[in-house]
């Protein structure tokens, strides 16, 4: 049995929800209350001692931060190899999307996101300059020649990625002038099994 130790308003937990249920997998969903400061009790730092979620737990086998997630869950439920990448191009390329979830997206939208509805004491000009740099000068020009951002359909990369795209406008950073960002998160909404980020004021 598959268990997310998750909390909801989190882009890094949402991540692997989202995954588990474009996979179609059934799984325990764990909630853990960063607000109140469960992450950091024994009993959850015993399971992951960074104190960070998400943490899944398949058979035993503890998986920590969501990227090695996607990559853990694409490579023993997803034979076809549809979702982590069939050729060394494709691999490759998913990598580089996955560097870019793990960096600038982190301090770019989801840190201006993080500046301004859990007060965290960063720059918000520096997040959201960083955050339009990415949007602009990477994946709106990459996503106006590619459908998708690692192959030709859906990988984990898209999944990596999507999360504090759709919710940028909670850190002030806008999408109206990226029609192929928002074209490409309207396509991410269609897939099977989606399920919405949870707004973190909503």
């Amino acid at each position: 049995m598959i268990t997310l130790y998750d909390f909801p308003p989190s882009g890094n937990a949402y991540r692997a929800r989202l995954f588990l249920n474009l996979l179609g997998l059934e799984y325990e969903n764990s909630l853990i209350d960063l607000r109140s400061g469960q992450h950091k009790e024994e009993a959850y730092l015993k399971l992951n001692p960074l104190g960070q979620v998400p943490t899944l737990v398949d058979d035993g086998e503890v998986i920590r931060d969501s990227c090695a997630i996607l990559i853990y869950l694409s490579d023993k439920y997803d034979s076809s190899g549809n979702w982590s990448g069939k050729t060394s191009q494709e691999k490759a390329h998913i990598q580089e999307w996955l560097s870019i979830a793990a960096r600038e997206m982190m301090f770019g939208p989801a840190r201006a996101r993080a500046i301004k509805l859990f007060g965290r004491p960063f720059d918000m000009q520096e997040a959201q300059a960083l955050a339009h740099h990415l949007f602009a000068d990477v994946m709106e020009p990459h996503l106006k020649q590619n459908r998708w951002l690692a192959a030709t359909r859906p990988t984990i990369a898209d999944i990596a990625s999507y999360a504090y795209v759709a919710v940028s406008d909670e850190g002030e950073v806008l999408l109206d002038n990226y029609p192929n960002i928002r074209r490409w998160l309207k396509d991410v909404e269609a897939l099977p099994g989606f399920v919405p980020m949870v707004r973190a004021n909503g």
